[in-house]
């Protein structure tokens, strides 16, 4: 009886450790706005949450299609430009309600802009991304939200807004 205890104390109390597990899986889309260029465009982003106690740990994958100052419609080829970021971030999920939860995040990354599609002017540099996600949540594993990000960098900074769909693991 007494090695039945300390099996059972043991097993009950293994279970309160931290341990890192995912959290969520992410995506969205929405538009986008550039600092140097007049034009708005499209982008679309997933990302995977881990979590250790309070504290996530985002992989975070943008793209977008927008136009430059020399493109009169989003139909000609030749006046598209494109990003893309592959980022780290660190965040923290404040719950409001049982249905409604905050989160911020901020991290590093890799961004990558071409001015130009039909030409090779592909940019590259380091970027910090600040993200937020404001999310409803209609059943237990599913929210939806509204997700701001700001991707500051020595290229372009490109601020988005998305429309998220987020599940719970």
């Amino acid at each position: 009886m007494k090695y039945i205890l300390i099996l059972v104390s043991t097993f009950m109390f293994s279970q309160t450790e931290n341990k890192i597990k995912f959290n969520y899986l992410s995506f969205g889309g929405g538009i986008y706005k550039q600092q140097h260029y007049k034009n708005d465009g499209l982008t679309t982003n997933i990302d995977l949450s881990i979590r250790y106690n309070k504290n996530l740990v985002i992989l975070y994958l943008a793209g977008g299609l927008g136009g430059n100052d020399n493109q009169k419609s989003i139909l000609i080829i030749d006046a598209l430009n494109s990003y893309s970021e592959f980022d780290l971030l660190y965040g923290r999920e404040f719950i409001v309600s049982d249905w409604f939860k905050i989160e911020g995040q901020l991290g590093f990354g890799t961004f990558s802009q071409n001015i130009s599609i039909t030409d090779d002017s592909n940019r590259n540099t380091i970027g910090f991304p600040i993200r937020a996600k404001f999310l409803l949540y209609p059943f237990k594993k599913f929210g939806i939200g509204f997700n701001p990000n700001l991707n500051v960098n020595s290229i372009n900074n490109i601020t988005s807004y998305n429309l998220i769909f987020q599940f719970k693991f």
